[in-house]
């Protein structure tokens, strides 16, 4: 479906659920929303959700980021039906219990988290000029140490430092982005908080954790993103990491910018951009 001027076109990964699916919802009166998501299902769900708000505009493409072929064939089907992308949300994330290694050869997480977000952004980069990227990170990134290049599966394999490595990876991404797409593509990380959702449902110390005073609603957690998607220019620095609509600096690992550059070089290796 063609965009219109009048309404930005906003694709929004990891929409099926959480704080994406919150986000559409809310942006729906006022953005032509893209939704993707894994679960056809729950995508569904969501679609009927953001056309009751008053998305009559919006789509859903199932895509699993756990296969780099479906990113791609992703970004294609985007390239062709949308003149202009005004807004990449790139929300899609998972905590993996176990090791897993993905049909690319590379650790889920990091691919899930990272390199797919990495890999549709860079090919939908000349639909992005004059737009935004916008993406989820998390406080946890402050435990993470990720290393350029070094994504595959560990022999020794630690749920959470992988997701702190992925996230840290995200703030990395976005300093680099705006470095190389600035000021054409405007770029943000933020911190949704801990929020009351699906994620992480298969630990039980994290479903009870998520009783306790401090976890938020996804439409609560989903407020930076929207203001994110929808704020003037102006009102926030590209390449900024932002947490309830302020912006923080981020761990001195996820600030080095000569550690953002090398990931941006091997990641595009790695996903076939060069």
């Amino acid at each position: 479906m063609p965009s219109t001027p009048s309404r930005p076109v906003t694709v929004i990964t990891g929409a099926s659920a959480g704080i994406g699916r919150a986000a559409a919802v809310e942006l729906a009166p006022r953005a032509e929303i893209v939704l993707v998501g894994r679960d056809p299902e729950r995508l569904d769900d969501a679609l009927a959700a953001v056309v009751a708000a008053g998305g009559h505009d919006a789509a859903a493409y199932r895509c699993d980021f756990a296969d780099l072929a479906a990113v791609r064939d992703l970004a294609a089907v985007l390239h062709a039906t949308y003149e202009r992308v005004d807004v990449l949300a790139c929300n899609a994330g998972v905590l993996v219990p176990k090791a897993t290694t993905t049909t690319d050869g590379f650790e889920l997480t990091v691919q899930v988290n990272h390199l797919a977000g990495f890999l549709l952004a860079n090919l939908l980069r000349d639909r992005l000029t004059g737009g935004r990227v916008i993406t989820t990170s998390s406080g946890a990134h402050i435990g993470g140490r990720i290393e350029p290049g070094a994504f595959g599966t560990p022999a020794k394999y630690r749920r959470w430092k992988a997701y702190a490595d992925s996230k840290q990876a995200n703030i990395l991404f976005t300093r680099e982005a705006a470095r190389r797409w600035g000021p054409e593509v405007l770029t943000a990380a933020f911190h949704p908080g801990a929020v009351r959702s699906r994620f992480g449902d298969d630990n039980p110390f994290f479903r009870l954790a998520k009783r306790l005073p401090g976890f938020v609603s996804p439409e609560t957690g989903a407020k930076t993103l929207v203001w994110l998607a929808t704020a003037a220019p102006g009102d926030f620095t590209s390449g900024g990491y932002y947490v309830r609509g302020k912006r923080h600096a981020p761990s001195a690992a996820a600030s080095d910018d000569e550690v953002a550059h090398e990931l941006w070089e091997s990641g595009a290796k790695a996903v076939g951009l060069r």
